[in-house]
Parts: C-alpha cells; structure tokens; sequence
C-alpha cells in the first residue's frame, strides 16, 4: 500500500501533528443529487397575478361563515400558486476527484 506520512508544521505550539495520505481504489467517485426548486422568476410571478386578478370571486359566496370563506379562499390562492411556481426536481451527477 502506498501511504504518504508527514508532520503537519505549524508555528502555534510545540506539538505537532502526524498525518498519513491513504490512496483511494477509485479515481472519481459519481454521486446523484436531486435537486428541487420552484422558479420565481418575473414570468411567473406575472402568471400568478394575472390568475388572481381574472378569477372569479363569487364561490365564496357559498360559504356560511368567514372560516369556511377563509378555508375556501387559502385552498384556491394554494392551487393557484402550485401552478403558477410548480416544484421542479433535477437529478444533478457529481464527481469527486480522490489522488493518491
């Protein structure tokens, strides 16, 4: 095996420290990462103006309280921000070089 040992030299105290460089077996290690994120870029934030301003209003008028008025309203503003600023997931591979 092929290890590299040494004295890391610092100036801070008397005590210095040992190290030893052990090889890797493999020379790039791949790893996946998902990635999720929501675009909220002026398009879509436009979008979900437009939405807001051009939807009609009146199915609240079904609602016999202001809690289930409430309840309703959050539930329509919630779908239409899923839609407008919807999750984008992005699987993204990186490589990690390891020298011996």
């Amino acid at each position: 095996m092929n290890i590299k040992p040494g004295i890391w030299i610092v100036d801070i105290s008397d005590h210095l420290p040992v190290l030893a460089i052990l090889p890797s077996k493999s020379k790039n290690c791949k790893t996946k990462k998902v990635v999720a994120k929501q675009d909220f870029s002026q398009t879509n934030v436009e979008k979900f103006k437009n939405e807001l301003s051009i939807l009609d209003w009146s199915f609240l008028d079904q609602f016999p309280d202001t809690e289930s008025m409430y309840n309703a309203l959050m539930h329509k503003i919630q779908e239409l921000y899923k839609i407008a600023f919807p999750i984008r997931t992005k699987s993204i591979n990186t490589a990690t070089n390891h020298r011996t």
